[in-house]
This record gives C-alpha cells, sequence and structure tokens, in this order.
C-alpha cells in the first residue's frame, strides 16, 4: 500500500475533523441558547458524509449517534429540513420521545445504543451530569471532573469520540477581552477534562438581529484560531463571513479626514448618515475597525484612533 494511502488511513482514524476534533477524547461545543449548536453540529456531520471542510478542516466519515435530551425526531427533522440537510444518516436516542418515566446515565445510552468508533453527539452534556445517584452541580468542579473521568473510560473502552454541547454565558460589550474558554457556564473542570473546546457567539452583542457569529476553536495540540461566520438568510447555515473588498467607503473617508485622537458617538452617527448606512451596520464597521487594530475602544462610547508605527 502506498505510503499516501497509509498516512490517509491514519489521519482518518486519528480525527473526525482534522486537527481539531482528536479520535477517542471528550470534546465541548458551548454557545447560548438559539445561536446555533444544534446548526453547526449538523453541518458537522453533512461534512462528515460529504468528504468536505468544516471549520475550514476536513472532516472524515464516521458512524453517528446523537442523543439528546432536549429535541425529539419530529424537532430534529423539522431543523433538518429547515437547514435542507434531510439526506443525514444518523441514530437518534431521543429521552424526550422515550416513555420511561426515569432516566439512565449516559453510560448506560452509550452501551445500548454505541458501536466501536463512533461520534457520539451529546446535547446537552451536562444535562447528564451526575454524583453519584444523584444529580450533579454544573458548578461544582469534584462532581464536574468525576463525571468527565467516568465518561473518559467509557470513550477510552469503545474508542469513542464525543462532542457534548455546554451553555456558555450570553456575551456582554467588552467580553472579548475574556478567555474564551472562561465562557462556558460552569465549573472550570468542563474544560479542564475535556480536549477541544468550541465557543459560538454573536459577532456584536449589541445588536439582537445581527447575523454575525464569532466561532472560537481551542484544541489542546494546535494553535487556537477564530473564525468570523454569519447565518445564511434562506436556511439559516452558518456560511464563512465575506469580507468587504479593500476599498475606502465614505465612512473610511470620514475616519481618516478626522483629525482628532478621539470621537463620539454622535460623529459616528454623522458619519454614518453620510455614507447612507444603518446604526447596526456602522456598530459593526466600528467593531472590525477595532479588530484590525485602528480604534481603541477603553469604555463604552470612549473611541481613539490607534496609534500606528
Amino acid at each position: 500500500m502506498p505510503d499516501d494511502v497509509v498516512s490517509d488511513l491514519a489521519r482518518i482514524e486519528k480525527f473526525v475533523v482534522d486537527g481539531i476534533l482528536p479520535s477517542n477524547l471528550v470534546h465541548l461545543l458551548a454557545a447560548p441558547v438559539g445561536i446555533g449548536k444544534t446548526t453547526l453540529i449538523m453541518q458537522l456531520l453533512q461534512s462528515m458524509k460529504d468528504g468536505t471542510l468544516w471549520l475550514t478542516k476536513q472532516a472524515y466519515p464516521r458512524r453517528v449517534v446523537y442523543i439528546s435530551a432536549d429535541r425529539g425526531k419530529q424537532e430534529t427533522d423539522s431543523t433538518l429540513e429547515r437547514l435542507g440537510l434531510t439526506g443525514l444518516e444518523f441514530k437518534l436516542v431521543s429521552l424526550k420521545d422515550t416513555k420511561c418515566t426515569t432516566i439512565s446515565t449516559l453510560e448506560f445510552y452509550i452501551d445500548q445504543n454505541c458501536l466501536r468508533g463512533d461520534l457520539v453527539i451529546v446535547e446537552p452534556l451536562n444535562f447528564f451530569l451526575r454524583d453519584g445517584n444523584k444529580t450533579g452541580d454544573i458548578n461544582n468542579f469534584g462532581h464536574v471532573s468525576r463525571f468527565l473521568l467516568a465518561i473518559g473510560k467509557k470513550v477510552e473502552e469503545l474508542q469513542l469520540t464525543i462532542l457534548g454541547s455546554l451553555h456558555s454565558s450570553k456575551a456582554k460589550q467588552g467580553s472579548q477581552y475574556m478567555v474564551a474558554r472562561e465562557k462556558v457556564i460552569g465549573s472550570i473542570a468542563w474544560t479542564a477534562f475535556t480536549a477541544t473546546t468550541i465557543v459560538l457567539e454573536p459577532s456584536d452583542p449589541t445588536v439582537c438581529d445581527d447575523p454575525g457569529r464569532l466561532i472560537h476553536v481551542l484544541p489542546r495540540d494546535m494553535r487556537p484560531f477564530t473564525l468570523e461566520y454569519t447565518v445564511e438568510p434562506e436556511r439559516g447555515l452558518l456560511i464563512p463571513r465575506e469580507r468587504q473588498k479593500p476599498m475606502k467607503n465614505v465612512m473610511e473617508q470620514c475616519f481618516e479626514a478626522h483629525e482628532a485622537e478621539t470621537f463620539t458617538s454622535d460623529e459616528l452617527k454623522n458619519w454614518a448618515e453620510k455614507a447612507n448606512i444603518s446604526e447596526s451596520t456602522m456598530w459593526r464597521w466600528l467593531k472590525q475597525k477595532e479588530r484590525d487594530g485602528y480604534v481603541i475602544i477603553p469604555a463604552p462610547g470612549d473611541y481613539r484612533k490607534a496609534k500606528l508605527t
């Protein structure tokens, strides 16, 4: 067998998604409610099926078991139809559809439904948190660490890969200065005892209908990176945000012509009026200038031109 074929097979066994989702480990996907966790997961399954890229990295085919505590088959089918992904094949284990009156452990559902080498999606992972025979506390380091260590043993035993969803804190102005892992709600044990953490959040939390999304990808063994995505209006898929062409628009012209080091919200709005753009677009422009290093925002309403060297 040629060396390149052997190398490709080795990577397929080693990763679910090249570099960012290593096999035989537990990974996390965290986001506020309604931002697109399930959408991103379904797009992962589509990329695995098609052998295409997910979050800029190669995805590999694998049998999938989807264990859901908050979605039934009807809701799952409805989501797939909206996304245009009705051809996906996976085993759905819905606790919402079960007739049982008691909830078993995550290990039980894995033993009953999973085969060696499966990718197991668990939504939400914290629903299954137990401390002995009792419900665990997501903020308790001991409860979370013991739970994840037990799941890790099951993963090792069956050579599974788990991607579990969690909630993250709602983004607030200035929150971009936080370490992305710290946004996961609950004990730090959630990220300390798992491998890759992916945090999905709105690009601009001050605009309720902003379609922009930031995806922070934080693997253990490669450099972390952040992607800018947007919600496609037609189906709601998450797609890479197109960069504007490097042309000087009216906002840029006003910004460069402004001689003072500081500028105000009223001046910003005046520029936006000249450029004939909405306030939400104006704030997105300002956020981009900040990310690109041209503007400093020490506090809300305090805008300064950065001194570039």
